[in-house]
């Protein structure tokens, strides 16, 4: 059987469509995400896996604490930083 690559990012595709259209809260959204792709079963093309493990990594990094934000910059993301970082990752994921 051969999965067509948006066969296998769809669930994706609607999460962060979702995400992007207000229908869950920033917080809501990563948790939904993280549980999604730690129990992903299907294969996943190269470069989507990239995107969608990127995407991971810019989530994990959000905090709300501006102590943390503030002491290190270049790997915690504010909310506007994660938004964009999601509607990055929805954009390139159309491409694939």
């Amino acid at each position: 059987m051969v999965i067509k690559m948006d066969e296998t990012i769809s669930s994706y595709m609607i999460l962060i469509k979702g995400y992007l259209a207000g229908a869950y809260s920033l917080e809501r959204f990563s948790e939904l995400y993280f549980e999604l792709f730690k129990n992903e079963q299907s294969p996943l093309f190269e470069e989507a896996y990239g995107i969608l493990d990127k995407l991971f990594g810019d989530l994990d990094a959000f905090t709300t604490n501006e102590r943390l934000l503030q002491s290190d910059p270049d790997y915690y993301l504010g909310a506007e930083q994660v938004r964009h970082c999601i509607w990055c990752a929805y954009e390139a994921l159309k491409g694939c």
